[in-house]
């Protein structure tokens, strides 16, 4: 290395952002802090960025940096190669990097080792590279991370349903240690899936995981349209309750606290599959693509019918909500999605005191449905 530090970290940045023939860039052993990897960010951010492997190891960013660099990586497409080992990202740096396979599909090779990056980092990366995830990734080095037992199952599992990722390096796993974050517990690192979201959290902002599990619940809330109930947020001189009015409002307003203690009950409003068909057709052949045009104009106007795991030439179709509007099916290249239909789906809350003859004749009737219909089920019954 050269010594550079922060000093030169403006010159980095316009490096990497305005060079047009600069590919390859070295910055191993440089003592480059957190204005360096902000700096770096910003360059991997703009549109001019033609860099294509970056070797940023054995450097000071500790978890803010990281943090820093992984927000510039999801929005970069020509980096393929990134060596940031040996550079303490920890718990918030490794969720962060972790973060980055949910938007960005070019990169193909990431060596993150010796980096202290603990178990909740490793699940959300293998949510992130596991069924209908990432498939850009093609090698992957977390080798001398304490992944914990819980960390290595969860990417192990995630490998089974990813068909792309063709090196991982998981030596010096540590198993005995575990989430890396103080009040933790692998158990509960396990237990959210954003598959199933449905269920009672109650979350410390100020741990990595137990805030991405927060940002995952607002980002699900607003793109279904399912309710939180029960919202509150204490950030010890503040108390906030919500109704999902509110919090819908709030969510789509303001991004998540970094501290502070949000409790909530997450609804699955989403029906429930019934059926799902996958479909590849070629657009450039026009009865194809009359068949796109009619699935499209079909699940726009049913409400329990819609595409999911679109993709155009093999790269996701990012139709969320805002992008549906006015889209239009395109003349050419290969379009895949899975048609999915669903039966209707209804779920209420209910707390009966049983002593109360009208409210017990609620309960009596909800188990009479309960028993006469398979479709019918009580979820979280306490008494």
């Amino acid at each position: 290395g050269n010594a550079l530090g922060d000093g030169a970290s403006s010159a980095l940045g316009r490096l990497v952002s305005e060079s047009l023939h600069l590919h390859s860039l070295v910055l191993s052993d440089n003592k480059l802090g957190q204005l360096s990897a902000a700096t770096l960010a910003d360059g991997l951010r703009s549109r001019s960025c033609v860099l294509t492997e970056l070797d940023i190891s054995w450097n000071m960013l500790l978890p803010p940096g990281v943090a820093a660099l992984a927000a510039g990586l999801r929005h970069n497409t020509t980096l393929l190669v990134l060596d940031m080992s040996w550079n303490g990202a920890g718990a918030q740096g490794g969720v962060a990097l972790a973060e980055v396979f949910t938007r960005n599909k070019s990169l193909r090779s990431l060596k993150a080792a010796h980096n202290g990056i603990g178990t909740a980092a490793a699940v959300v990366m293998a949510h992130a590279l596991g069924k209908g995830g990432n498939r850009g990734l093609t090698a992957l080095d977390l080798s001398d991370n304490p992944l914990g037992r819980a960390g290595v199952q969860a990417l192990m599992r995630s490998l089974g349903e990813n068909d792309s990722l063709v090196s991982v390096n998981l030596l010096n796993a540590d198993l005995a240690i575990g989430s890396g974050m103080t009040g933790t517990s692998p158990a509960v690192l396990q237990a959210f899936d954003p598959n199933e979201p449905q269920g009672i959290y109650n979350l410390d902002l100020s741990a990595p995981w137990d805030r991405w599990v927060a940002c995952k619940l607002r980002d699900l809330s607003i793109r279904k349209r399912e309710p939180w109930r029960a919202a509150s947020y204490d950030a010890g001189d503040e108390q906030v309750h919500w109704s999902w009015r509110s919090t819908r409002e709030w969510s789509e307003k303001f991004a998540v606290p970094t501290s502070g203690q949000l409790r909530l009950e997450y609804v699955r409003a989403t029906p429930r599959a019934r059926g799902t068909t996958h479909y590849c057709l070629r657009l450039d052949d026009a009865a194809q693509r009359e068949v796109a045009q009619l699935l499209w104009a079909r699940a726009r106007a049913e409400a329990c019918e819609n595409w999911q795991n679109e993709t155009l030439d093999g790269q996701p179709l990012e139709l969320n909500e805002d992008a549906r509007v006015g889209w239009v099916v395109p003349e050419a290249g290969c379009l895949e999605l899975d048609y999915v239909t669903y039966d209707q789906f209804y779920e209420g809350h209910y707390r009966l005191d049983l002593a109360a003859p009208v409210e017990r004749a609620i309960a009596c009737k909800l188990q009479e449905r309960f028993l006469s219909d398979d479709g019918v089920g009580f979820v979280r019954p306490t008494l």
